[in-house]
């Protein structure tokens, strides 16, 4: 029996992505063969003869339980629920208004056999399968998907920083659940594990080859000994009488052996990939099993298994937005990796009735670099996000480096800073980083609080043209850039608080000079020529505020002298005094617009 550990995800007739997906697919199946009994979609009638489909021996389910949904790579297996011998024959979609069959005689009652295996040259469609035994027969229909069908490019463009963003089509009208990654190889190596803390932590890598699964371990320090072994589970789908009604079961195809490992066990070991059930290519769940004292720790991954005897590991896949997606977009930061790890094929996955499929499509786009290199300063990038391009339709700069797309090789462009001369430069062939010396000049921006130097200050540089770069301090204090010689600002923030400064390299053109700036972020001494902090800022509020109080107490004191030496007030004046004492008080005797009573301030009053 096939060991199967079953999910089911049953979408019901109301569910519109699996019936829309459904009507569109038999809709498609009609007009391609209009007037011939396969053209419809599975029966949902139930035949007289008892009879069942499946991909194994131990998969095969009466017809009421569901039809299957079959793709390239799958066995149709059958089964008669009643004594034999029992005669089939199996038709092939309609061709020109002819389907060619296949007859299989005398097979045995309640036996389940395999009939045929389906290859990728087999059409897709609608086939049917008639059988017959003891006077009784039975007809029912079901779907061969077609595996491997094209997902046009329909766009590209380079994006900021040099990511290439690649757009792809639906491969299929029916198509669902599209998502899309891209690898620089095919196939693309191992799947990475970590080993359960549990056990003692550590890291494990599963890589397939051909029938063989090679494991690379690296246990922690304080390991323990487990068993390992692992498992590739795939969704099979089955139509439900009616037609409308998909339901997914996830199975078991194919597990190794359970591994001893011995604690602190290191290196590598190969272990038998045992198939339960034939193994289509596809998206397969990969577990990993770990038993250990307390028990079985299962880490589930995804890879693609191509049909050249490896997978892909999918971790980095992108897209997968559901429902009847039209295109996907996958992307892929040029920077990020070498040129030669650089996108070659694009991996396109979606659903159809169920079943996961997929395409590989070899990157048609040829991306290359220029990079700008800092001449004297040890082959470092020049940190310029102004960079000009002439030559090239479609291009992005990022710290120095030019990022292009082109359709053909070799290209010739011009490259330059936007304070620097242009350079004429010959990009040779794709999937290559071109190198071009620039006079530069190294700016040492030092970043200090208190007195001390700190890191984690973000630091811009910037020049008549706008920013040029941003770099973090670190943990010197320090972030440095190389520009071409010209004239530019510096502003940081630090904590929330602010300082700039502005500098010439000298105005050269051959560079090569080390200018050093301070950027004081309040404390200390030692700042740079011209910087401005918050903190200076609050304390000039804080004198002019000083300034103004000594202001008013001036004026209140000569006007109160003046007072006494003229004799009693006017009795407006005491009025307006008594009030003001009265408010003192707590009372509101009435509004405080005199000044005489601004002499009793000062017993409440404390200044800053």
């Amino acid at each position: 029996m096939t060991k199967a550990r079953r999910r089911r995800r049953t979408v019901a007739a109301a569910t519109w992505t699996t019936a829309v997906a459904v009507a569109v697919l038999v809709l498609v199946s009609a007009l391609a063969h209009p007037g011939g009994a396969a053209a419809a979609a599975p029966s949902g009638s139930l035949p007289a003869l008892p009879i069942g489909l499946g991909f194994s021996e131990g998969s095969v389910v009466p017809l009421a339980s569901g039809i299957p949904v079959y793709a390239a790579g799958d066995q149709l297996w059958f089964k008669a629920y009643a004594p034999g011998p029992v005669n089939v024959t199996v038709f092939r979609p309609l061709t020109g208004g002819v389907g060619t069959g296949m007859a299989i005689d005398g097979i045995g009652g309640n036996t389940s056999v395999s009939l045929l295996s389906f290859a990728e040259t087999d059409p897709a469609g609608v086939w049917t399968l008639d059988a017959s035994a003891a006077g009784e027969s039975a007809s029912v229909q079901f779907h061969l998907l077609d595996d491997g069908a094209p997902a046009p490019l329909s766009g590209y463009a380079v994006g900021a920083g040099g990511v290439l963003g690649l757009t792809y089509s639906t491969p299929s009208q029916s198509a669902y659940g599209l998502s899309a990654c891209t690898g620089g190889t095919l196939p693309q190596g191992s799947a990475g594990f970590s080993i359960p803390t549990s056990l003692g932590g550590g890291a494990l890598s599963v890589g397939l080859d051909g029938d063989q699964v090679a494991v690379t371990t690296s246990q922690g320090s304080s390991s323990a000994a487990f068993r390992f072994w692992v498992s590739l589970s795939q969704d099979y789908s089955y139509v439900l009488a009616g037609g409308s009604t998909v339901e997914t079961r996830t199975m078991v195809v194919a597990e190794t052996a359970p591994v001893g490992l011995t604690p602190g066990q290191n290196g590598s070991f190969s272990t038998s990939l045992q198939e339960e059930m034939p193994m289509r290519a596809g998206e397969f769940t990969l577990g990993a099993n770990f038993q250990g004292a307390q028990g079985v720790t299962v880490v589930d991954d995804r890879v693609l298994v191509t049909g050249t005897g490896s997978w892909v590991w999918l971790r980095g896949c992108a897209g997968g937005a559901g429902g009847l997606a039209e295109s996907v977009t996958v992307t892929s930061p040029l920077s990020a990796a070498s040129a030669s790890s650089w996108p070659r094929y694009a991996y396109l996955l979606y659903d159809e009735l169920g079943v996961g499929l997929f395409t590989v499509e070899p990157v048609s786009v040829q991306p290359a670099a220029v990079q700008l290199v800092a001449a004297g300063w040890g082959g470092a990038a020049l940190t310029d996000g102004q960079v000009e391009v002439g030559g090239a339709e479609s291009y992005a700069v990022g710290n120095g480096t030019v990022y292009l797309v082109a359709d053909h090789y070799p290209l010739r462009v011009s490259v330059g800073a936007i304070q620097g001369a242009q350079q004429e430069v010959q990009v040779e062939q794709p999937f290559s980083v071109t190198r071009v010396n620039v006079s530069a000049d190294q700016v040492v921006v030092r970043t200090v609080s208190g007195g001390a130097p700190v890191s984690g200050g973000v630091v811009t540089l910037g020049d008549a043209n706008g920013t040029v770069a941003v770099g973090t301090s670190s943990g010197g204090g320090e972030a440095v850039f190389y520009v071409p010689p010209g004239e530019f600002s510096v502003a940081g923030v630090y904590q929330g608080r602010a300082a700039a400064s502005s500098f010439s390299t000298g105005g050269g053109t051959a560079g090569g000079r080390s200018v050093q700036l301070t950027l004081q972020f309040g404390g200390g001494g030692g700042g740079g020529a011209g910087e401005t902090t918050l903190e200076y800022l609050l304390l000039l509020a804080l004198a002019a505020g000083v300034a103004m109080n000594a202001w008013v107490w001036s004026r209140a004191y000569r006007r109160k002298e003046t007072s006494a030496t003229a004799g009693a007030p006017p009795p407006s004046s005491q009025a307006k005094e008594g009030a003001l004492g009265g408010w003192m008080d707590g009372r509101t005797d009435g509004p405080v617009t005199g000044q005489s009573g601004l002499l009793d301030v000062p017993r409440t009053h404390s200044q800053p």
